[in-house]
């Protein structure tokens, strides 16, 4: 068997996705002819690439030992955090991603995008690849095969905890060889980190609010439905319209008037008073903001159209919202409610907007064409959104965050950093669901990439259908939960409120061990059977404490208020004793939110048990 058909095979075994892509793209595609590869044999005997391409030829490795180099290459980095991600441009002939495996810890990540199919060609032709293909904390994306999955790996396992911990590193010669790729891997790092950083900065914001809207919010599940409950309530045969608040909706109004009854409209909540002035009732509203101000919602206090929402949205707003509350998603806490009582929770991923939210809340019900209406992304000279003066929008305008995106005229269009990050959870969306068609109508903004530029007009006369929306079905429907699974809700809640009080007082135990490992740690002792007898005591107290519902409950607070330690919990030195001291510092901080948690929640179940 040649190296060739082992490495394939145990892409078979192993990636297999990956195999099927790379299967068919090798067996429709020539090799390209601006690059030429070849590998010579080094002096130590071991096969080395060489890369000509543009008449300049590129060493990829040492011509004398090209293991011993990657050895050396590898020194420069330090794996002394855990839960590190390793991200690596260019995979190579994989002697610097296989020393990089050899160093990181287990259960470290290395993500290796490959920015040349014809050098992976030449790689499974001429070398043994095998242990790095069965390796599973590998993650292996190649440019035109399944690069896609670099994107979603950095958006989904860059976290919190990892944030400090990362390291990126480029195969020795790619960046030289192909600049544009090496732009896009720095670029997608990049993005997701502001990404992450974006939403640790909403955790500390919103962190005792989420606690405040949830409990508050529990008051209503008496009487509502989850966003499953209606599906088949719903005509997914006719398009559904996505209302937001952008500027160019100005221009729509008298399309949507035309879209009623033809296809289902879903409207933002900041843009629900702005639709009502001008005649339109939306089918449904969505709201996500926990601190959504009442102004951006509506004043009126007869809107019985039905709202989609979180747990976690603002009281304020469901409060003065008078119809049928859908609830579309909720955190762990929440889950476990639902569950208790049997129930399948509700849980969409709502991406960082009410947009993209409504987008999600449409995809899970099944609608194959959604219409954006109002979805700029991008400034209209000052103005931010429909309905506001330039004044107001420039009153309120921080230009530190401007940034510069394509339009849909094909020039720079100046946008923000967050619009820029809805702009890229569109554009994921898309991809994710290739048969959702999904159109875009403004005549000018951000363009969303993969979304079909057309009119609402258009839209509306090609897929609406007269009399194709009905909602009755959904303003009768009966609640999720009966009289009986109520009860038994209010036993579970009952419940949490005790174990909050059992949080704390294993919380005030751990500090006390901890400080007692601070002491015998600053005293230059060094681990002893005390110190283990006390390490495996707060292990069973964390084990303790993360089992516990309640937990779930103040998580965010928790990460609200010890986000610096959390951040910096697994960042480690050379010097173990003063990394203990250290990490046993930070985990009082993070007890010490647990008691700040707890004593806030039964603060706030005190206030609205009653009404519960």
């Amino acid at each position: 068997m040649d190296y060739f058909e082992s490495n394939m095979n145990c892409l078979k075994e192993n990636r297999e996705e990956l195999y099927k892509k790379l299967d068919n793209y090798i067996n429709e595609h020539t090799a390209n002819p601006t690059i030429i590869i070849e590998s010579e044999q080094a002096l130590d005997g071991e096969l080395y690439l060489l890369v000509q391409k543009s008449n300049a030829l590129h060493r990829l490795n040492s011509s004398y030992s090209p293991r011993n180099e990657a050895e050396r290459w590898v020194e420069q980095y330090k794996f002394t955090n855990l839960n590190i991600v390793i991200s690596l441009f260019g995979l190579g002939n994989g002697y610097f991603v296989r020393e990089l495996a050899k160093n990181k810890g287990p259960k470290d990540i290395i993500v290796v995008y490959e920015p040349s199919v014809d050098i992976l060609y030449h790689v499974l032709l001429y070398y043994d690849i095998t242990d790095i293909i069965r390796e599973k904390s590998i993650i292996l994306t190649i440019e035109e095969i399944n690069e896609f999955d670099f994107h979603q790996a950095f958006q989904y396992i860059v976290n919190i905890a990892n944030i400090n911990s990362q390291i990126n590193c480029v195969h020795p010669g790619y960046e030289d060889l192909f600049p544009e790729q090496a732009i896009f891997f720095w670029k997608e790092i990049k993005d997701a980190l502001i990404r992450e950083r974006t939403n640790i900065n909403t955790e500390r914001y919103f962190g005792r609010r989420y606690i405040t809207n949830g409990i508050f919010n529990l008051r209503y599940l008496k009487e509502s439905n989850r966003l499953m409950d209606i599906k088949d309530d719903i005509n997914t045969d006719i398009p559904a319209i996505i209302v937001a608040a952008g500027p160019s909706l100005k221009g729509s109004i008298d399309y949507l008037r035309k879209a009623k009854g033809k296809a289902y409209v879903f409207a933002v909540d900041r843009i629900l008073d702005y639709l009502l002035d001008a005649g339109i009732e939306p089918d449904f509203i969505v709201t996500v903001d926990p601190i959504k101000p009442l102004e951006y919602f509506t004043t009126r206090t007869d809107v019985t159209i039905p709202l989609l929402c979180s747990m976690d949205s603002n009281w304020e707003v469901l409060q003065q919202h008078k119809g049928k509350k859908i609830f579309y998603s909720c955190n762990q806490f929440y889950q476990r409610i639902y569950l208790s009582q049997k129930k399948e929770p509700p849980l969409i991923f709502t991406g960082a907007s009410v947009a993209t939210t409504a987008f999600s809340a449409c995809l899970f019900l099944g609608f194959k064409k959604i219409a954006l209406v109002g979805q700029d992304l991008a400034y209209d000279g000052e103005l931010t959104h429909a309905g506001v003066t330039a004044l107001e929008s420039s009153k309120k305008r921080n230009r530190s965050r401007d940034l510069y995106v394509d339009g849909i005229d094909g020039e720079k269009i100046l946008s923000r950093t967050d619009w820029y990050q809805f702009l890229i959870w569109f554009k994921d969306a898309i991809i994710l669901y290739p048969n959702v068609e999904v159109f875009d109508t403004k005549d000018r903004g951000a363009k969303i990439e993969g979304a079909i530029q057309m009119s609402l007009n258009n839209v509306i006369d090609k897929y609406g259908v007269e009399n194709g929306v009905y909602n009755s079905a959904i303003y009768s429907k009966g609640s999720t939960f009966s009289e009986d699974e109520m009860k038994g809700i209010r036993k579970y809640l009952s419940d949490t409120y005790d174990e909050l009080q059992s949080l704390k007082r294993k919380a005030k135990d751990a500090i006390k061990i901890c400080e007692e490992q601070i002491r015998i740690y600053n005293n230059n002792f060094s681990d002893n059977h005390i110190t283990e007898k006390n390490f495996n005591r707060i292990s069973k107290i964390n084990k303790f404490i993360y089992e516990q519902p309640a937990y779930h409950l103040i998580d965010a607070f928790i990460t609200a208020e010890a986000t610096q330690q959390i951040s910096e919990l697994y960042n480690f030195t050379d010097d173990e004793i003063q990394d203990k001291i250290k990490t046993y510092e930070k985990s009082i901080a993070i007890f010490n939110a647990i008691i700040e948690g707890s004593d806030f929640t039964r603060e706030v179940f005190d206030e609205n048990m009653e009404y519960i």
